[in-house]
């Protein structure tokens, strides 16, 4: 068996490799991968595991953009990285590890914990950052959730009331339907290292695959814009929850106004519980709302020269995969 650089005669066959593989995830999230590899040049960096014109290995890819210290550059996201059933406990998975050194412009997150063993002694310039974590908030009807998800039958809920505006205070949100409208802000936070969240990104991320339902709401005070959220129901160990998927702030106070707007949508729906992976620490419990951060974190790794182990980046479910394969 060779491991090669994939490229578009492979398209079906890897397709359907990937719905062999994957039989539980959804078609629609997968040719949606592939397109994504296919239009943002993520092939480049796709390697294949492959033998008489057969698949037996891949690890897919997508470019995107981060600024590292005022200077954007292109990097891609690592996923899917995955041996036939048949020929696992061969080596195969070091090939593809080995093959991975002929590019340093790498992230990848949610490593299996046998990965996360081997990769550091075969992976050059092998970096860990820092992991994402995940958290739960809990709303007023999160007791009854909890109990519905044992006593009731799991009928998937609906997120039926979404406001067009959710007014606070000094401060409001309002629902995007037309991501036109959406403020094309390319780096929101000013970090030293941002990763892009501009339109053409939340067309590509979200606009594209309709059956997930995101709904997104942008923030505004004073007349000016300070952020976005994104949300959308999910399943979290037979759980029903509202997913923060994404976010940006122009400042990280303005977080606490998010997190208060998605538990507001919770209340009003009468979903009782809120979750979100993110590498931003938070305490072990916060407040308003009540938030719990669970032990589980999701190793991240880079090979991009230019970030160090410290080097904080907001990541979230709307990154690499999360979205799609830590909950349904």
């Amino acid at each position: 068996m060779e491991v090669i650089v994939y490229n578009s005669e492979w398209f079906c066959k890897l397709k359907e490799f990937l719905y062999k593989q994957y039989p539980h995830r959804s078609r629609e999230y997968l040719d949606w991968w592939m397109n994504q590899m296919a239009e943002t040049g993520g092939g480049g960096r796709t390697l294949l595991v492959v033998e008489n014109e057969t698949i037996y290995g891949c690890t897919t890819s997508v470019f995107s953009s981060i600024k590292i210290k005022g200077i954007e550059r292109d990097f891609y996201w690592e996923c899917n990285t995955i041996i036939d059933k048949t020929q696992r406990g061969k080596g195969l998975g070091k090939l593809l590890y080995s093959a991975m050194n002929a590019f340093n412009d790498r992230i990848t997150v949610g490593f299996t914990r046998s990965a996360w063993q081997i990769q550091p002694n075969i992976i050059k310039d092998f970096k860990r950052l820092i992991p994402v974590k995940v958290y739960v908030s809990l709303g007023t009807y999160s007791f009854k959730t909890v109990l519905d998800s044992f006593f009731k039958s799991k009928e998937r809920k609906e997120l039926s009331i979404q406001p067009d505006v959710i007014q606070k205070r000094n401060y409001s949100f309002k629902r995007i339907t037309d991501i036109n409208n959406l403020t094309d802000n390319v780096y929101w936070l000013n970090d030293d290292v941002e990763i892009i969240r501009n339109r053409r990104y939340f067309v590509g991320r979200f606009s594209q695959i309709s059956k997930e339902k995101y709904i997104i709401y942008e923030g505004v005070k004073d007349g000016a814009v300070f952020g976005y959220f994104v949300v959308r129901l999910i399943e979290y160990r037979g759980i029903q929850m509202l997913s923060l998927v994404d976010f940006r702030v122009i400042n990280r106070s303005f977080f606490s106004y998010i997190r208060k707007a998605v538990i507001h949508l919770c209340n009003i729906n009468k979903i009782g519980l809120s979750i979100m992976l993110t590498s931003w620490n938070m305490p072990r419990i916060s407040f308003n709302p009540i938030t719990l951060k669970l032990n589980k974190k999701l190793h991240v790794a880079t090979s991009l020269h230019e970030l160090d182990n410290d080097s904080c980046i907001l990541i979230t479910s709307a990154d690499s995969d999360l979205d799609f394969v830590y909950y349904k």
